[in-house]
């Protein structure tokens, strides 16, 4: 990584204020997935090693602007408290003089965690007065939470501007794995692609198509290829304002298109397989990839040398349409070096416990995609150089 991290810059004794991505999914008050949570801990070890006061701040959810009980951050310092075998004091604002008069009260050595950022309007806008607020409980500022380093956001690169700011050993590693990647990756280069919009998408294929050996596409991302091509995609949602660009690209022999999909009322009912070409009733959607596309893709897979794999399959939620998606994740483990990204892929890789079994799961989605499309990313951008 060319951009500075916590072991380039004096943080012993020092007041730290740290950005992490604590956005987990949480569920009547208990956290589902503690990954994310799991990941920031070499960082914060490495403060509290170094008698630094820890300020902790993440978004959780999407308040829009206001407080909302059940994305209070409560349930991820009960979390951090017990995987640091410390106590993590959670306040419940991120700014104002209670906030400062807590952050001073607290010793050196100890953390402290600031109540969801997005309670305030002012994040998202990326508002000067308040990165000012957040960056003066601070003196060293440390961004570590990868899946927000897209956003140009106050407790992004707000307050970077404000403060000293340097990477922690998450981002680093995100970062210079993705990297190679990006820059030299092994061969045969496979790249698996789903979810639920092309238009997130679509800039990152029509790269990927000069530089992947093969691009294996599936979940609704597919349906406006395949009506683009002239296929019946029964009542399956397209994106019609993007057909003009998605036909540039769909006679490319390096991407990789469903041979059969699985399709299925709104209501989850009369799952049936149909090959690709069959007519498929306007009450019908694709939610699946078929037996036979998974095959093919897995023929693919079996082939790379790098497997870089972001975005479910099918409508995984629901376990007539998870075949895809889970058939395709129990194979990874074989495979020579796969890199998983994206919250509900994540889901996926933790669900059938692979997490130790594959080379890296990112903790971002839409930051790892950014990143791999080669834009400068301002969370990152913003830090310094080495």
């Amino acid at each position: 990584m060319d951009k500075k991290t916590v072991k380039d810059i004096d943080v012993e004794n020092k007041v730290v204020l740290m950005r992490d991505d604590f956005n987990v999914p949480v569920k009547d008050g208990k956290i589902l997935d503690d990954f994310k949570i799991r990941k920031s801990l070499k960082t914060i070890n490495y403060l509290v090693e170094k008698n630094a006061k820890v300020i902790l701040m993440s978004h959780l959810g999407r308040p829009g602007g206001k407080v909302v009980e059940d994305l209070r951050l409560d349930p991820i310092a009960v979390r951090l408290s017990e995987l640091l075998n410390k106590e993590v004091k959670k306040l419940n604002d991120c700014i104002g003089e209670e906030v400062k008069k807590a952050v001073d009260g607290v010793d050196f050595g100890d953390i402290i965690l600031l109540e969801n950022v997005r309670f305030y309007s002012e994040e998202k806008e990326n508002n000067l007065g308040f990165a000012k607020k957040l960056a003066s409980l601070g003196k060293v500022f440390v961004m570590d939470g990868f899946g927000v380093v897209h956003r140009e956001q106050a407790s992004v690169s707000g307050v970077a501007g404000l403060l000293p700011a340097v990477a922690g050993f998450l981002l680093e590693n995100e970062v210079d794995v993705l990297t190679k990647v990006l820059n030299d990756p092994e061969r045969p280069y496979v790249v698996v692609l789903g979810g639920a919009k092309i238009r997130t998408k679509l800039e990152l294929i029509n790269k990927l198509l000069n530089e992947a050996d093969w691009i294996l596409i599936g979940g609704a991302l597919v349906n406006t290829i395949l009506f683009a091509k002239g296929v019946d995609v029964g009542g399956s949602k397209i994106d019609r304002e993007l057909l003009p660009d998605v036909k540039k690209i769909i006679d490319n022999n390096r991407l990789v298109l469903p041979l059969d999909l699985v399709v299925g009322r709104d209501n989850g009912d009369e799952a049936r397989i149909v090959d690709v070409g069959q007519e498929i009733g306007q009450n019908e959607f694709i939610y699946d990839i078929g037996p036979k596309t998974l095959d093919l893709f897995l023929k693919h897979a079996k082939k790379s040398q790098l497997l870089v794999w972001n975005g479910p399959l099918g409508k995984f939620e629901n376990e007539k349409f998870a075949k895809g998606t889970f058939g395709f994740a129990k194979e990874l483990p074989g495979l020579e070096k796969v890199i998983v990204g994206g919250g509900e892929t994540s889901l996926v890789i933790h669900d059938l416990e692979l997490e130790d079994e594959i080379y890296h799961l990112s903790t971002g989605g839409g930051a790892m995609l950014e990143f791999l499309e080669g834009i400068k990313l301002p969370g990152i951008e913003c830090l310094l150089d080495k």
